[in-house]
């Protein structure tokens, strides 16, 4: 008896000892509730509507745009099927969720249209696509193969207006000392049109820095003979390349009005041809360079109708043009 009492007392002490038989009492832990996650609804997309006008269907188009986040150096942009960009304008930075605006459309090329509306990097935030219809009617086209296709031939030891070769290709050459000269198709071979658009490639030569060359457009005159001066009346657009501008003017009345002054493009091309192109609707008048509008404006001063041709300024002027083609839009 006295030997299980002796191993009963070792057992307990070897388990004090050990402290196999003990537990460390719990911690007390803080429990608090979870809080909700805030999930932030995502913002609603950026549209953009593009609708022709009823006043002048397919002439202009209303484009319309929601859900900005600020207006600030949004673009809208413009491209034919091809890709060729013929609208880059900047939206009215007033920081607004919308903006509306009207673009004339009258010299488009009948086609498939993408309009987009671009934010500042140049990322894609919104994008319609859009049909325009119609038709063109050729009415007069000259590549100046033919020496004898109507234009002005006429030379002396500073000036001369003739059917020439450069970069080998025929082109029609204006050569002057003096400040303006111009010329225009003659009533034989066009007559007088009103809506129409006329296109053409010009080259101001790289080696005179001041010319500057395009069409005019609603030419007027009270005389064949006498082509300047009091007897006529007419718009002119022109692009210079050293820099690149483009400006519009009208001689009325023998004193030159600027419409649009010599403003910098991006659009022209140096030491290369610039294809220009005037479309005349109404009192609305657009041009182009090299596909992309420009400018649109409105004037209404000169009669809707009247002849179409080229010109060239600068204190010596020297400039050469191709491709030239005047057609009406239906």
């Amino acid at each position: 008896m006295r030997i299980y009492i002796i191993i009963f007392a070792v057992l307990l002490s070897i388990t004090f000892l050990t402290g196999i038989s003990c537990t460390k009492p719990a911690e007390s832990t803080n429990i608090t509730a979870s809080q909700p996650t805030v999930v932030t609804p995502p913002a609603p997309p950026v549209t953009i509507s593009v609708t022709p006008k009823n006043d002048r269907a397919g002439t202009k188009f209303d484009i319309s745009c929601d859900n900005l986040k600020n207006g600030n150096g949004v673009k809208i942009k413009i491209l034919q099927s091809d890709g060729t960009l013929v609208i880059d304008r900047a939206v009215a930075s007033d920081n607004s969720s919308t903006f509306a605006t009207s673009i004339s459309t009258f010299g488009f090329e009948p086609g498939h249209y993408q309009c987009r509306l671009d934010d500042g990097d140049g990322k894609l935030l919104a994008m319609e696509e859009f049909d325009i219809a119609g038709t063109k009617k050729v009415l007069f086209e000259d590549d100046f193969s033919n020496g004898y296709s109507g234009w002005y031939v006429w030379s002396n030891d500073k000036d001369s207006f003739s059917y020439d070769n450069f970069k080998g290709e025929p082109v029609y050459h204006i050569k002057s000392n003096a400040a303006v000269w111009m010329d225009y198709i003659p009533m034989h071979t066009l007559g007088s049109i009103g809506n129409f658009a006329v296109e053409v490639d010009c080259w101001p030569d790289p080696t005179s820095t001041d010319t500057k060359c395009g069409l005019i457009f609603r030419y007027v005159s009270k005389s064949t003979e006498n082509i300047w001066g009091n007897n006529v009346n007419f718009y002119g657009f022109g692009v210079a390349t050293d820099p690149g501008m483009y400006g519009v003017m009208m001689w009325l009345d023998s004193k030159w009005n600027t419409l649009v002054k010599y403003t910098p493009t991006d659009a022209t091309q140096k030491g290369q041809p610039n294809r220009l192109k005037v479309a005349c609707n109404g009192s609305i008048i657009e041009c182009y360079v090299n596909g992309l509008q420009v400018e649109t404006f409105e004037d209404s001063r000169l009669a809707s109708n009247g002849y179409v041709g080229l010109i060239a300024a600068g204190s010596k002027l020297n400039a050469y043009f191709d491709n030239f083609v005047v057609y009406q839009i239906k």
